[in-house]
């Protein structure tokens, strides 16, 4: 049976785990763009394929063709009412009845009154599609619970993530440091908050020997601004994804501070290297987390980052030994190939009914 993926751009995030799932099953990415230009001034670049058929930008005269087509077919959509293209293919789908739809999906905000109103839109969707949806894939725990508190059964949801390359080695290229490095990747803007824990980064600057900064946003002016004449503080302005694979492998330890993150996929790049993180727990990649070896969280309500930066600090530089079994642990449990194994078997299990309900492999 084939899997048809319908998504709003071809993600690097999701490249890993597709190529792998090609090698057993026929795949066919099915995208309203390439790339955005947002992502391409991030860095962004289009990721080799290996046997996935990709249709990019069909009209919506095609993409009730390509329905109708593969009407017997599994149909993988991203979003729910998300995007411009996921959102048509859902739309003709349930009008010609596709028998087998799934949906990948991140986390809704709730907070506030936006959020009481997108909690609103999605319980109608829930009542709308519940009959017609057979398989949700939620990434993180915020997710899980915005889905269970919906009226979809729980039975159909799936954890899931996103997944990027595993680094071939585990050895530094640079001479020995006293002192760890320190990174973060993303977007300058108040969503990524970055600006506001520079003060308690600055403030352990004797515990770290560089911190790097690489990408860009509404918010860069102020960043400079803060980090001054700083000189272990350099931004890197930036950087293509093959240059910040390079930069993980020479740091130990990755900030993610966002006030809201879907998922957060520089999470699993810097594991994939080796690193550990540290990360706000609305980070949906938080799950892949153990307090220990690869790296903890910090709770906005109680207000501990700057303890929980300087514990992580204190860790100092990873061995190559520790930089390994992180790389292992990786591979072991959110590489492609274990993503493609364990959707592989969920898809089997809806369709049998047969067995145990699928586990994630990076929650066992």
């Amino acid at each position: 049976m084939k899997l048809i993926f319908w998504q709003n751009i071809i993600s690097i995030h999701q490249l890993p785990f597709l190529n792998a799932l090609s090698k057993n099953r026929d795949v066919i990415l099915i995208v309203g763009n390439e790339l955005t230009e947002d992502l391409k001034n991030a860095g962004w670049i289009i990721p080799d394929f290996e046997d996935i058929e990709l249709i990019v930008s069909p009209n919506s005269t095609e993409v009730a063709n390509l329905l109708h087509l593969y009407h017997n077919e599994w149909h993988i959509i991203s979003g729910i009412n998300a995007y411009p293209l996921p959102s048509l293919a859902l739309k003709l789908a349930i009008a010609i009845n596709v028998e087998n739809i799934a949906v990948l999906t991140e986390s809704f905000k709730t907070v506030g009154f936006k959020g009481m109103l997108r909690k609103i839109k999605y319980k109608v969707a829930s009542l709308k599609y519940r009959n017609y949806i057979k398989a949700i894939f939620v990434t993180g725990k915020m997710a899980r619970r915005c889905f269970e508190n919906l009226y979809f059964s729980n039975n159909i949801l799936f954890d899931w993530g996103y997944f990027t390359q595993i680094s071939n080695g585990c050895e530094t290229n640079e001479t020995i440091r006293s002192l760890p490095n320190l990174l973060f990747v993303g977007s300058i803007d108040k969503r990524k908050n970055i600006i506001s824990v520079l003060p308690d980064v600055i403030k352990h600057s004797h515990l770290f020997d560089t911190f790097y900064i690489s990408g860009t946003g509404s918010l860069l002016y102020k960043l400079k601004s803060v980090i001054g004449n700083k000189n272990n503080i350099k931004y890197l302005g930036v950087n293509q994804n093959d240059s910040i694979q390079s930069l993980m492998k020479n740091c130990d330890l990755l900030i993610l501070p966002s006030l809201f993150d879907g998922w957060g996929a520089v999470v699993n790049e810097a594991l994939c290297n080796g690193m550990r993180v540290f990360c706000s727990e609305n980070c949906g990649s938080s799950i892949l987390l153990d307090d220990d070896k690869r790296g903890g969280i910090f709770k906005f309500e109680e207000n501990n980052f700057k303890n929980g930066l300087r514990k992580w600090l204190e860790k100092g530089v990873i061995s190559n030994k520790e930089r390994k079994g992180i790389i292992e642990w990786s591979r072991e449990h959110i590489s492609g190939q274990v993503a493609a194994q364990y959707f592989t078997d969920s898809i089997n299990f809806l369709e049998t009914n047969e067995g145990i309900k699928p586990v994630a492999p990076w929650i066992k």
